[in-house]
């Protein structure tokens, strides 16, 4: 009796430690599993962030040129000889086209944790890529605020309408150029990160 119960004992530990180095496999594949869907999640967003910066760049690229013009003519434009002379000086001006660029990605990983797991440095690069994007924003909504309560209507309107574009078109060409150089470090950061996965 003594010799099975001691067979049994044998056994009942053979089998304990059976499963129990099944469920340690069972949960490092498990933690294995997950650390894939999180680097999944991780190549999802950094592509996501990607082709949003890449949108927001070509939407700058598109205005750059012309905001440009209008800094420069209206650096040279003498408002004394304007009001002499009977020209529109607004006949150049096709609006302020200045567009509020994309953050939804950005936000995305925000609030999905998903920043956490992405490398310091790319994570602070992209952060303060995406407050100078707000600052353009706020800046843009600025611009329209400003514009759209100038009467055009009136020689002071106009006039004040030129000495407002001319204050403000300074910061725009400067937050602009200031975008395009983050966009494109931002996106070389990236396409490293993704390299990584």
């Amino acid at each position: 009796m003594e010799n099975k119960t001691a067979t049994y004992l044998k056994y009942a530990i053979g089998e304990i430690i059976l499963v129990i180095i099944g469920i340690l496999i069972a949960l490092q594949i498990n933690n294995w599993n997950d650390r894939i869907k999180a680097k999944e999640a991780q190549v999802q967003i950094l592509k996501s962030i990607k082709k949003e910066i890449q949108v927001n760049k070509n939407q700058i690229k598109n205005v750059f040129p012309y905001h440009n013009i209008i800094r420069d003519t209206l650096r040279i434009l003498d408002i004394e000889t304007l009001k002499t002379s009977g020209v529109n000086p607004l006949g150049f001006w096709k609006g302020h086209q200045i567009f509020r660029l994309r953050t939804a990605s950005f936000q995305t990983a925000l609030q999905s944790g998903v920043m956490k797991d992405i490398s310091l440095e790319l994570s602070e690069s992209l952060n303060n890529l995406y407050t100078s994007i707000q600052f353009y924003n706020d800046l843009s909504q600025s611009v329209g605020n400003g514009i759209y309560g100038i009467n055009l209507t009136t020689e002071e309107g106009i006039l004040q309408m030129i000495n407002f574009v001319r204050m403000i078109m300074e910061d725009v060409n400067y937050s602009e150029s200031q975008l395009l150089s983050d966009f494109d470090s931002n996106l070389e950061e990236i396409d490293a990160a993704l390299t990584l996965y």
